[in-house]
């Protein structure tokens, strides 16, 4: 049987990645472009971090793909 594994906190070697409620929160320590889509494959938003900031986002509670991983906002 197939299987999704949700992560509700996903780190990468340059980006960390967290939901939370009604909001997906970017920490990064090289510039980077995320872009954030809905399961069905439609942005939802496109962020740009610079190196060393954070930035969040408020999105409707639902699940969302961020390079490439799944993940569930309340």
């Amino acid at each position: 049987f197939p299987y999704t594994t949700l992560f509700r906190s996903q780190t990468r070697p340059n980006l960390e990645v967290q939901a939370g409620n009604g909001t997906i929160t970017f920490a990064a320590t090289v510039d980077s472009k995320v872009n954030v889509y809905t399961v069905t494959g439609t942005l939802a938003n496109s962020v740009s971090i610079k190196a060393g900031n954070t930035q969040t986002i408020n999105v409707p509670a639902g699940m969302y793909v961020v390079n490439g991983v799944k993940i569930i906002v309340k």
